[in-house]
């Protein structure tokens, strides 16, 4: 093997750390002016998300839409949507492309008809496809923190998600073993592993009857196997104030009104935009569920 002479292996490390400033001040640029500055969000859970970190940074101006359900205090958890944020996602697509996005974030749950014409109008369309457990809420929030150019205030989010998770699981276990729950959803199918819920009750330090029948996502349960269970608690969405209404829609349900949780009124009884959030708000549900479980542990 031939050395090289020293001066060219000098020449060459510079040449190296040439290129490699070059490419740095490159990728900067880059970022910085791909970075999107009119930002669409069609799920209420991008909308909080997207409210959340670009309100870090002082830039919710970047956001020219969201979705249709964002004002709905039954669903979302956002305060007041500011006039200068006039597109609703689920409205018409014309009036969206008016106001020019140049990025529309969407949920492989939205209607698949408005990504395609957002992208047929040459629109960037990003898609959050999972959403089964807390893990996958937290890389959505990083998945819009690299798209938006907010990455830093989405880890920041994301961390800030994992220390409130934290206190909840350090809370002492019952002697009895973990809680038990089935959710009621007014249809015939519950909540199994694979799930938002599924994950934030073990979480919470409660298990999941739905789960433990090998049940998987949203599936169905007949009344017959309902009835065969007997779990400590019965989880549903509502208004917590209401407890002896949302009771008595229990028992006027043939299986529901036999489980000896709805006739004890061991009922949790969660709003519906907790319930249900895909954003970082499901703590919020984790300590609801945390304090009722709780109360049989005591």
């Amino acid at each position: 093997m031939r050395l090289r002479p020293a001066n060219f292996i000098q020449d060459d490390l510079c040449m190296l750390r040439f290129w490699l400033a070059l490419v740095l001040t490159l990728s900067t640029t880059f970022s910085f002016a791909a970075a999107p500055q009119r930002i669409a969000s069609a799920t209420v859970g991008t909308d909080e998300i997207l409210f959340e970190i670009l309100s870090r940074r002082q830039e919710l101006h970047r956001l020219v839409a969201v979705s249709i359900f964002s004002e709905n205090k039954k669903y979302s958890h956002l305060e007041t949507i500011p006039p200068s944020i006039k597109g609703r996602v689920g409205d018409s697509v014309e009036a969206l492309l008016a106001l020019k996005p140049d990025l529309a974030i969407v949920a492989s749950y939205n209607r698949q008809e408005i990504g395609h014409q957002l992208k047929a109008a040459g629109v960037t369309v990003v898609t959050q496809e999972n959403f089964r457990s807390l893990r996958d809420i937290q890389e959505n929030i990083r998945m819009i923190g690299r798209v938006t150019g907010t990455s830093k205030e989405a880890e920041a989010l994301v961390q800030e998600m994992r220390r409130e998770l934290q206190t909840s699981q350090n809370a002492k276990a019952c002697a009895a073993g973990a809680p038990t729950f089935i959710q009621y959803s007014g249809y015939d199918t519950v909540p199994g592993a694979d799930t938002i819920i599924n994950d934030a009750a073990a979480h919470a330090g409660l298990q999941n009857l739905a789960a433990r029948l090998k049940l998987s996502g949203w599936a169905p349960l007949s009344q017959e196997v309902l009835a065969t269970l007997n779990p400590d608690f019965v989880v549903t969405s509502g208004d917590p104030l209401q407890k002896k209404a949302v009771q008595a829609q229990l028992a006027r349900s043939p299986a529901w009104q036999k489980l000896k949780a709805v006739q004890a009124g061991r009922l949790i009884i969660v709003p519906e935009r907790e319930l249900y959030t895909v954003s970082h708000h499901v703590t919020k549900l984790v300590r609801t569920l945390a304090a009722a479980r709780q109360t049989l542990c005591k």
